[in-house]
């Protein structure tokens, strides 16, 4: 039988093992200590484990020694706390003269790090091996540590780069210089050698260049070829940095190679390699073909800018004509070209063209049709017209087929007569015979109709305006009213002509024309005249300037009888002529108190006195003075005398400009305006039929004779005009009757717009009333203070409207028949007010229209 145990004892085992475990605890944790690792200098390594490798180097705290401390970093790699970690050596070195910055706190946990710093105070190198890192419950850990001595304090440069090439108009160039020193360099400064390169040298160096900072010198190019140094140093550096500097004239030059290609019509292109072999950039280089071009067509890979030493390609691709040419390689800075050798070799064929011949005037276009009647295609089929007559378009390409036909579209800028060659590179030559004419020439002035017994002398001179060729002879054209009669033609260098056949008691106008090859020119209306038998007085009534200083004039009585016949009284003036005093006007000769021969003469002299006189009832229509010459035979004459000043009604308007010029033995001439608006301001009309923006030739506001934009516009204006057959070359800013008649050529007749309605009317039996010129409206000055008008020259504003005469309407805008020459589908206008305006708008904005005359003498 087994023995029962005592339960004391399973009791008494129970107290004593764990007594046991508490107790073996107690003794592992008395004994156990802290592994700590060491990380030194640049290795990173553990200490602990390659003790030759954990060396750090310390030095002085100063600028020129280490960038930072010497450092060690620790790490408590057991599961304990580590508790006061210092560092320590027995080296008298280590306890001279190393200072340390412990940041371990005193218990440092598992797993964490911390640092310990070094440096020394004294300059002396030294080793101090075996460095012991230890805490109070740590094992010992052991590094080395290296004091360097610091190098010596100096400043010290260095540049790059050290040569500098400069081209002159080229761009600066930069110098880098860094303080390689270990101190501060100070007043860091370029010197150049010489200064007959003309090198500008700026820097954006500071006073103080810290150690191991740049900065920059820029040496700007001078404008001369050369050599020289720049020295770049500053008041302390050990050194001085030498620039070489170069500085070059830049060409740019070309070469190219082959400088001879041969093309075959319908063969491959040709190609030709150019290099810029100067020192600076090509630009723009391109091949220019010279004449003949042979179609040949030229293209480029060429840059704008060609770099030196860089190179591009230029290719011809053949054309469809036989010959030889040349190209020309060139930038537009090259201080070169290169000519290119070009040979191109291609059966005959044979144009024709329609029309044969063409006559067109200056700017209008004249089509042409060429047409291949040959079995060949025909190459390059073009005309060659010679200045001022061009090609305006072409579709003839560079081959026309057999049967097939192109057409040239011709202009000019001038009159021209000239046989146009056309052909192709393999075709016959046909002439076109090609003629443009020009302007008509301009009205003839001081146009005085004397009447007679059957027939009316007509007096004139020659227009200062020829057109664009001379005077080939005039036009006379007598009118019974409206009415013309047969036309007489006289030569060039008659200037008055007597014109029979009339009829005696009949009133005539005439019109004189001055032609030239262009045609018939702007024409010039005479007064009334009425030939009669007897005694004849011309003019019948003898208008003079009242405004003071005017002209004396003479009245001409004639006898057309076939027997002598006396004047026995002349009576009158009846009423007394204006004024009174020494300024008055007065009859200052008179020898018709005589017996006339047949076909003699007589005069009395009317002088219109210094002071302004005008007629009673000027502005209602002025009351002539009459002097009237009773014969022994037939019936008594009638001279009637007007004093008229500006504002006067005198041949159906009112009188705003005075030409005392004409010959005194006629009438004062000038410019009179319509009683009354033609079209109100309020209703107004287009410039143009249907406003309508076509330029019109020769009437813009820079069309002054003996300027350079004289005519204008014109074929080559910016915006250009055609010359109809016609028109003349107007004197834009003053010439409304001008303006007027080149409008007319072009619009033809009719009511719809400005100048037409003027066309259209005859007040007072007058059929050459006209739309107004600027300056005949007021003042004009569109481009500066000075005026486009003739010096001296009146207008409706200054002498009617101001004047309160006429009937203008206050702010109502006026059209003229001036043009604007560079913006010619814009025209001019007068705003009438106080203070007035010139004005340019568009051909379909409507205004006003108020007709004005030239005086018939």
């Amino acid at each position: 039988m087994s023995r029962a145990k005592s339960p004391w004892l399973y009791f008494a085992l129970l107290l004593i093992v764990p007594i046991q475990l508490l107790w073996a605890k107690e003794s592992f944790k008395t004994l156990e200590k802290a592994s700590l690792i060491i990380n030194a200098g640049n290795s990173a390594q553990n200490c602990s484990n390659a003790l030759q490798n954990c060396v750090i180097q310390i030095s002085q705290n100063l600028p020129q020694c280490l960038p930072k401390p010497g450092a060690i970093t620790i790490t408590n790699n057991s599961r304990i706390v580590a508790n006061n970690i210092q560092a320590s050596s027995a080296d008298s070195n280590f306890i001279n003269y190393v200072v340390q910055n412990n940041s371990c706190p005193a218990f440092l946990q598992p797993g964490q790090s911390c640092s310990i710093s070094f440096f020394t105070n004294t300059s002396i190198a030294f080793l101090i091996s075996n460095v012991l890192v230890k805490g109070t419950n740590t094992s010992s850990t052991f590094f080395n540590m290296q004091a360097l001595a610091c190098a010596t304090p100096q400043a010290e440069l260095s540049a790059t780069p050290t040569t500098v090439n400069l081209i002159t108009g080229g761009s600066s160039q930069n110098v880098t210089v860094t303080n390689i020193g270990n101190v501060n360099a100070n007043n860091v400064q370029a010197t150049l050698a010489s200064s007959n390169l003309g090198i500008m040298l700026t820097n954006n160096c500071p006073s103080t260049l810290a150690p191991n900072t740049s900065c920059q010198f820029t040496f700007t190019p001078g404008s001369n070829a050369g050599s020289t140094t720049a020295t770049i140093a500053g008041s302390n550096t050990i050194n001085s940095v030498s620039i070489g500097i170069t500085e070059t004239i830049p060409q740019a030059k070309l070469s190219a190679s082959p400088t001879t290609i041969n093309l075959t019509y319908g063969g491959a292109a040709q190609s030709v390699a150019v290099t810029n072999i100067g020192n600076a950039n090509a630009n723009n280089v391109l091949a220019t073909l010279n004449s003949p071009t042979l179609g040949i067509m030229v293209s480029s890979n060429c840059p704008s800018v060609l770099l030196p030493n860089g190179s591009c390609q230029i290719t011809f691709t053949p054309g469809s004509s036989a010959g030889s040419t040349t190209a020309t390689i060139a930038g537009s800075n090259t201080v070169n070209s290169v000519p290119i050798g070009i040979t191109e070799t291609i059966p005959p064929t044979t144009l024709s063209v329609t029309p044969s011949s063409f006559t067109t005037t200056i700017g209008q276009s004249q089509l042409v049709t060429v047409t291949n009647i040959g079995s060949a295609s025909a190459l390059n089929v073009t005309a060659s017209p010679t200045s001022p007559l061009s090609i305006q378009s072409t579709t003839c390409d560079s081959s026309l087929s057999s049967g097939n036909s192109c057409q040239l579209t011709f202009s000019a800028t001038g009159t021209t007569t000239q046989n146009v060659p056309i052909n192709g590179d393999n075709t016959n030559t046909v002439s076109l015979s090609a003629t443009v004419l020009g302007a008509v020439a301009g009205a003839p002035s001081h146009l005085t109709s004397t009447a007679g017994n059957g027939q009316a002398t007509l007096t004139w001179s020659a227009p200062t305006n020829t057109g664009d060729s001379a005077i080939t002879g005039y036009t006379i054209t007598p009118f019974i009213g409206s009415v013309g009669q047969t036309a007489v033609t006289v030569g060039s260098s008659v200037l008055t002509t007597t014109i029979t056949g009339l009829t005696n008691g009949t009133t005539y106008t005439f019109t004189v024309a001055a032609n030239n090859a262009s045609g018939t020119g702007i024409l010039t209306y005479s007064n009334f005249v009425t030939p009669s038998s007897g005694l004849v007085v011309n003019p019948s009534t003898l208008a003079l300037s009242g405004i003071g200083g005017g002209a004396p004039r003479t009245i001409t009585v004639t006898n057309t009888n076939l027997v002598p016949t006396t004047i026995g009284s002349i009576s009158g003036p009846t009423p007394a002529l204006p004024g009174s005093g020494s300024g008055a006007a007065s009859i200052t000769s008179n020898n018709c108190l005589t017996t006339l021969l047949p076909g003699a003469s007589c005069t009395v002299t009317v002088d219109p006195g210094s002071a302004a006189n005008t007629s009673a009832n000027c502005t209602t229509g002025p009351t002539p003075s009459v002097l009237t010459f009773t014969p022994d035979i037939g019936s008594s004459v009638d001279a009637n005398i007007l004093i008229l000043g500006y504002g006067c009604i005198y041949q159906s308007g009112y009188l705003f400009s005075i030409d005392d010029t004409t010959p005194t033995t006629a009438s004062i001439g000038g410019i009179v305006a319509a009683l009354s608006d033609q079209v109100s301001p309020s209703t107004g009309i287009y410039w143009s039929p249907g406003g309508i923006d076509t330029p019109i030739w020769g009437i813009g506001d820079r069309s002054i004779p003996s300027t350079a934009f004289y005519p204008s516009p014109n074929a080559t204006s910016p915006y250009p005009a055609i010359l109809v057959l016609g028109q003349a070359n107007c004197d834009g800013p003053d010439d409304g009757f001008c303006n007027s008649s080149n409008m007319l050529t072009s619009f033809s007749t009719g009511n719809t717009y400005s100048a037409g309605i003027c066309q259209g009317i005859s007040d007072g039996g007058y059929l050459d009333w006209h739309l107004p010129a600027m300056c005949e409206l007021g003042p004009f000055n569109p481009y500066s203070p000075s005026s486009l008008c003739t010096p001296g020259s009146t207008n409706m504003l200054d002498e009617l409207f101001l004047q309160g005469i006429g009937g203008l309407v206050n702010n109502g805008t006026y059209w003229s028949s001036t043009e604007a020459s560079d913006v010619a589908i814009f025209s001019w206008n007068r705003q009438f007010g106080s203070p007035s305006s010139q004005q340019l708008n568009g051909k379909n904005f409507t205004f006003g229209i108020r007709c004005a005359r030239n005086l018939a003498n």
